[in-house]
């Protein structure tokens, strides 16, 4: 028996990921399977002496 796209029970759909996404964020990515797609971004932060988070 097939799912829907004539995939196998244990098949996932294709996962596909696009780097740079975003233009002025660095570190952001376009995260698509199937017709789902997810926009994840990053930030790095730098720690400086005798502060916290």
């Amino acid at each position: 028996m097939l799912r829907s796209f004539n995939r196998k029970y244990d098949q996932i759909r294709p996962i596909t990921v696009t780097r740079n996404y975003i233009k002025y964020s660095e570190g952001s990515v376009l995260i698509e399977m199937g017709d789902t797609k997810s926009t994840v971004c990053t930030r790095q932060a730098c720690r400086r002496e005798g502060t916290s988070f």
